[in-house]
């Protein structure tokens, strides 16, 4: 036995007389609250979400390029707007293939330019400023050897 959802009822024209109509099963809603179309309901969202996921990292490219650009060697910074400008393209396109190549590829020279980045501030860490020779005049300041030293105090109150 079959379960059929019933429609509210519909008023006849002219008689005033309502009258109840069956729907087909094939065009109830599942669990999900689509009418069978599940498989088309998925590929639909994996669709939006790969372009609000592209979206996203156009934006947060943007804005860090904005924001690091003199940080970022040219060459490596190059390929960073070459593979953005790739994503706007697959973006705008909405090809799905594409849209993941591109965003592969821009997460890519990220890892690279993030790497390069800190390698340079690694080494410019590693390298110490001009450091002040003491002269005749110059008494020497306190030494930090890593050494605990202790010494005498008085407590005021």
């Amino acid at each position: 036995m079959s379960r059929q959802k019933i429609r509210p009822p519909a008023v006849h024209r002219r008689s005033g007389l309502k009258h109840l109509q069956a729907e087909p099963a094939g065009n109830r809603p599942n669990e999900t609250g689509s009418t069978g179309n599940a498989e088309t309901d998925k590929k639909a969202r994996e669709s939006v979400d790969k372009l609000n996921a592209a979206d996203a990292l156009i934006f947060q490219t943007e804005k860090q390029l904005k924001e690091y650009g003199d940080k970022i060697p040219a060459t490596v910074k190059g390929d960073l707007e070459t593979a953005l400008g790739q994503l706007k393209e697959a973006h705008k396109s909405g090809d799905i293939a594409a849209i993941d190549a591109a965003m592969s590829n821009l997460n890519d020279k990220w890892q690279k330019a993030s790497t390069e980045m800190y390698q340079s501030a690694q080494s410019s860490q590693q390298q110490p400023g001009p450091q002040q020779e003491e002269g005749p005049g110059q008494e020497a300041g306190p030494k930090n050897d890593g050494e605990v030293t202790d010494v005498d105090f008085e407590e005021v109150k």
